[in-house]
């Protein structure tokens, strides 16, 4: 069983609640200019962050709990839009990772953008399970749409690093 410390619980409640209040906010602005249905990925931010500061684990939890916190605020707990997002969620939370892992020093715009790519494509997987083959024909339009978002969000996280340092840096190797 994982334990969790009351410094690593109050940073995760903190950062989840940053997470989820960015993810909320995304809701009242749906992008009118992309797909339907496209973000912009601002909490991703978060956990792009969190990644780059204080590695996978932290950044996956925030991802989850976000997810699941954001399902039940907005009536869509294990409705399909629940399982796109969580499937999006962990699965760029985990490539940007591994692109983390293989190489500390990547730029954060590229690993925003590969995240953003990679969360799209799983929220497609998804919704080829629920509509068939039809909805691959969206693919192109998510893809073009993911590079300004992930390039946003990697620009974010890039500047504030500069900006700011590692600020979510509590010591030890893997997170708060």
């Amino acid at each position: 069983m994982i334990k969790f410390s009351a410094k690593e619980i109050s940073a995760y409640g903190i950062l989840t609640g940053f997470a989820l209040t960015m993810h909320l906010v995304e809701n009242l602005f749906l992008v009118g200019w992309g797909p339907p249905g496209a973000r912009l990925g601002l909490a991703n931010i978060v956990t792009l962050m969190l990644l780059v500061s204080a590695g996978f684990r932290p950044a996956l939890i925030v991802t989850v709990l976000r997810v699941i916190m954001g399902s039940f605020f907005g009536g869509t707990f294990l409705a399909m839009g629940f399982w796109m997002s969580i499937s999006g969620g962990i699965g760029s939370t985990v490539l940007m990772g591994l692109i983390m892992l293989l190489n500390k020093k990547t730029d954060a715009r590229f690993v925003g953008i590969a995240g953003a790519i990679t969360h799209n494509l799983c929220q497609l997987a998804v919704a080829y399970m629920f509509f068939g083959a039809a909805i691959l024909y969206y693919t192109p339009n998510l893809v073009l749409f993911a590079l300004p978002t992930g390039l946003i969000t990697g620009t974010v996280v890039q500047k504030s690093r500069t900006a700011i340092g590692d600020f979510m840096y509590w010591g030890g190797s893997h997170g708060p």
